[in-house]
């Protein structure tokens, strides 16, 4: 009788998903975790994960509020006009938590940007 025993290189690959980095974080794109350098991780609810990607794939400009209610809520006159400050709190009391670096910043009259 032949026993097959399992390689552990093959039971053990390693497999790598996308990942974006910006200052302390990493936002992995499969999984919707975000990771600080420390060890620390969040898995992002749906929303606050497309927030996030959103404002790293526009770093450093000013997005309007309007704007971002229309491309992630395709916003009209029945989306609740504090949704948008609801996601934003709690993305960055994850952010804020392990960092002191204001991260996503409000510009007043103007919107939004994420400043890595």
């Amino acid at each position: 009788m032949t026993t097959l025993v399992a390689s552990p290189s093959l039971v053990s690959i390693a497999y790598s998903e996308p990942v974006i980095k910006f200052g302390e974080f990493s936002l992995f794109l499969e999984s919707q975790n975000l990771s600080h350098q420390s060890g620390q991780s969040y898995h992002l609810r749906p929303k606050e994960f497309q927030l996030l990607l959103f404002l790293l794939r526009n770093r450093n400009k000013v997005i309007n509020k309007t704007f971002l209610l229309e491309v992630l809520w395709n916003y009209d006159i029945y989306t609740p006009t504090n949704t948008l400050e609801v996601h934003l709190s709690s993305l960055r009391k994850k952010l804020e938590s392990v960092s002191p670096k204001r991260l996503i910043q409000t510009v007043h009259g103007a919107g939004y940007r994420l400043v890595a």
